[in-house]
């Protein structure tokens, strides 16, 4: 018995076993999933029924005492208000249920049930009813159609119907799966429902002479609807719809449809959809796109519905949509530097907002409210990269404003995260690029200069050649170096061309101060020096910006990429918070819509291609020894590149094959001085412990890198001394890489500088191979630890609350 459940339990044999029971119960939705035990101990709760057509199931303010389902007939439910109008109306068929609400409610029979025709009904007494949804959670969201409630309050379309009212509709809905490519109805079938689209993609298509007067074909998306001129008209389908992608429904019978006309008139004018086309052509982004590719990106737009008091999205909220208001007004707020909101924008239809987020997948730098019942179209951006990946050449049309499009012509460099974002990506000021030419012009027009005195030309062209490949080598090498700020870090790249590279960076959640330096030439052409400060231990905790161009403006757009992104923190915070609020009190009915609202084609599985023979041979070879790097679950181990074994083993692996040649030449000669023999094999035994101890030597020294941590290990061989110096993650600062000179270039190895906040100060990756993907992968750890670090502060605080609510009642009582 299930737990809680006592009292009555109902069993008839009358109609059927307890076998045929459970078989009855798997055309009933809601206990999708459940285990066959599970599936007997409803059906031993279960008492069948067969009642007449006019049989009264139960009457309106009676009290709750069964659940039915219907196994076969109909049942009609109609509910009245005080004044006898019909304000509940729904026909129950097979498969479906009825009297639910009011045991979840605890309330009295809302409506009136009576069987429709002849009907075969499966029972569940309260008791068992209300042990059952303390079971299995998940029946008892089916039963109050949670999902369909939130979805239908995120609809335009029954923005005249209260919240109360909508739980009802919930149960006039019946969803519907269409996989891609299916038709939903044909054009000249004659009309028999109504649909909304939850999510997922439909076109509306006809054909014969008049098919393009009305528009077609019509292409339709979340929040949208269909199906519903030929239900008022009566008359055959005048098109055809079909999934152009897997569609979910929601489907009204004619019935329901006809029903929902009549209990809310200002319904049957809701019904006219709104103008998409007419919206987007308004939106400068998308004013130069043609009449084609507009009228397809509509099939990407969803409908939305805040009601007042909602929010569209907060500050620091990463939601990469594009709204336009088309019914309602909104405010917008965001938080100055000392955390006060405050309103910077008023919406009214027509305006649209977000493009910035759209376009360059930042969080959010402003929150938006509704003052007012609001109807929104919306696009995601998913959904215009399926747009774009259809209709390729409406990219170059699109007219993005001029600084997000200056941000999307910066070129993605190969360490970024996939989720990360320029902000900004500049050289050296331009003085710095003219100092460093100034002694080839000056050595040009010196050699110009002999010209004109008649020096003859043989003598002045090398100096001339000289001269060009100086400047030449100069403007390459200013326009190697570059400062980078981010949506995760700052860095600062500083290379010679086939010489060496260095880059420096640190989080921006690691950043405590940004100062700006400057000079009286800095001043009069807007150059200067930018010092960001970690909390690092070692001497060396800064990133620096030398010779940056406006060197205020690059501070503000650190500090504001640091405030964004405690503005995100606090929403996921916030976020947090909701959620679990929701799930613990149970308080889950609100606006939902779907993000993406057209769900991405799966790809097909591949299968897996096994390693190469030269791969297999190698990994049971030389690899199985000299590995320079190995990944074993969450771990990574680096030892150093193998140049550094070489630099170890060349002197030993030299005198140990010197003195194995010579002992070779004296083994070949007729006379065989046995002293020199003896002495040889004397002198191999140590030079075979020397080769031998150097390598193990190096094979001992490893870099290690897991989810939470980083080890740096040294330890020579047999034991005699072993260092390991270990730091956690949320010590970390700064790291940086270093590729020092030429050789270190070819051969791809240099040092990998991790800066801590900790009293061992700094932890370096000697001879690594790649210090560039090193340094990558250390930072991707990094942000992935620090994400859970969050999640688990966030949890923890949730802990604790019941303790502060505790500790408020008591000194509210005392």
């Amino acid at each position: 018995m299930l737990p809680g459940v006592g009292g009555w339990k109902l069993r008839s044999g009358e109609a059927m076993t307890n076998s045929t029971t459970e078989e009855a119960l798997g055309i009933f939705w809601i206990f999708d999933g459940l285990s066959p035990s599970e599936m007997r101990q409803i059906a031993d709760a279960i008492e069948v029924r067969t009642h007449p057509a006019g049989h009264v199931l139960f009457r309106q303010g009676e009290a709750a005492e069964a659940f039915y389902l219907v196994s076969r007939g109909a049942v009609e439910v109609v509910g009245r208000d005080s004044q006898g109008k019909v304000v509940l109306q729904r026909r129950v068929e097979e498969g479906d249920f009825v009297g639910h609400r009011s045991l979840l409610e605890d309330t009295p029979r809302r409506a009136t049930a009576t069987v429709a025709s002849d009907s075969e009904l499966l029972v569940l007494g309260a008791p068992f009813f209300r042990g059952m949804i303390a079971s299995w959670p998940q029946v008892g969201e089916r039963l109050r159609r949670t999902s369909t409630v939130n979805r239908l309050l995120a609809t335009p379309l029954f923005s005249c119907f209260s919240r109360e009212q909508l739980l009802h509709i919930a149960d006039l809905a019946t969803v519907r799966d269409y996989p891609a490519g299916q038709v939903i109805f044909a054009q000249g079938e004659p009309p028999d429902a109504f649909y909304v689209i939850d999510w997922g993609q439909v076109e509306e298509s006809a054909s014969g002479p008049r098919d393009g007067a009305h528009g077609w074909p019509k292409y339709l998306t979340a929040g949208s609807f269909f199906g519903r001129r030929d239900l008022l008209r009566d008359t055959p389908r005048r098109a055809t719809a079909r999934a152009i992608t897997d569609v979910r429904l929601f489907r009204f019978s004619a019935e329901a449809f006809h029903w929902l006309c009549q209990l809310e008139p200002t319904f049957r004018q809701r019904l006219t959809r709104p103008d998409i086309l007419g919206y987007l052509q308004q939106v400068p982004l998308f004013a130069h796109l043609y009449g084609p590719e507009r009228k397809r990106l509509t099939g990407f737009v969803g409908l939305a519905r805040f009601p007042m008091g909602e929010t569209l999205y907060r500050q620091g909220e990463l939601d990469p949509t594009l709204y336009i208001l088309y019914e309602g007004e909104a405010v917008v707020r965001a938080q100055d530097e000392e955390g006060r909101s405050r309103p910077v924008g008023y919406l009214q239809p027509g305006d649209a907002i977000g493009e910035h987020s759209l376009l360059l997948r930042e969080p959010r730098d402003a929150t938006v409210e509704p003052v007012t019942d609001s109807n929104w179209f919306y696009l995601t951006g998913d959904d215009l990269d399926q747009f774009l990946s259809q209709v390729p050449e409406a990219r170059k049309r699109l007219a993005p404003r001029r600084e997000i499009a200056a941000r999307q012509q910066q070129k993605r460099l190969p360490w970024m995260e996939v989720d990360e974002q320029f902000v900004f990506r500049e050289r050296r000021h331009w003085i710095v690029l003219l100092n460093g030419l100034l002694a080839p012009l000056l050595l040009a027009l010196f050699l110009l200069l002999l010209l004109a005195f008649d020096l003859p030309l043989p003598c002045v062209l090398p100096a001339v050649v000289v001269a060009g490949l100086w400047a030449l080598w100069r403007a390459v090498d200013w326009a190697n170096d570059y400062y980078i700020i981010t949506t995760k870090r700052v860095a600062h790249r500083e290379k010679v061309l086939g010489i060496s590279e260095r880059r420096d960076e640190t989080p921006l959640d690691k950043v405590q101060n940004v100062n700006t330096e400057s000079w009286w030439l800095g001043n009069l052409l807007d150059f200067g020096t930018l010092v960001i400060d970690t909390a690092a231990a070692a001497g060396v905790s800064r990133v620096t910006f030398d010779y940056v161009g406006q060197p205020q403006y690059v501070q503000n757009l650190i500090l504001e990429q640091v405030r964004r992104l405690q503005a995100s923190e606090q929403y996921e915070t916030h976020r947090a918070i909701r959620d679990k609020l929701e799930r613990t009190i149970g308080l889950s009915v609100r606006p939902v819509i779907p993000k993406p609202t057209v769900p991405r084609p799966g790809a097909a599985p591949t299968a897996p291609s096994g390693p190469s023979l030269w791969t297999r041979f190698t990994e049971a070879t030389w690899r199985r020894w000299l590995w320079i790097e190995k990944r074993e679950g969450d771990r990574v181990t680096w030892r150093k590149h193998w140049i550094r074994l070489l630099a170890k083993i060349w002197l030993p692996v030299l005198v140990l094959s010197g003195l194995l040649l010579l002992l070779g030449l004296l083994l070949a000669q007729p006379q065989r001085p046995a002293g020199v023999i003896a002495l040889l094999v004397v002198l191999i035994i140590p030079a075979v412990f020397w080769l031998w101890w150097n390598g193990v030597n190096w094979g001992n020294d490893l870099y290690i890198v897991t989810d939470d941590r980083i080890i740096d290990t040294e330890a020579l061989p047999l034991g005699f001394r072993t260092q390991r110096t270990e730091t956690t993650f949320d010590r970390i600062q700064n790291v940086n890489y270093d590729i020092p000179h030429p050789i270190a270039t070819l051969l791809n190895y240099g040092m990998v500088a991790i800066y801590t906040a900790g009293a061992e100060g700094r932890l370096d990756f000697l001879y690594v191979r790649d210090p560039k993907g090193v340094q990558a992968e250390i930072f991707r750890r990094l942000m992935a630890y620090e994400a859970r670090q969050r999640q688990r502060q966030r949890e923890q605080r949730w802990a604790e609350m019941p303790q502060w609510f505790a500790t408020y009642e008591e000194m509210r009582r005392s």
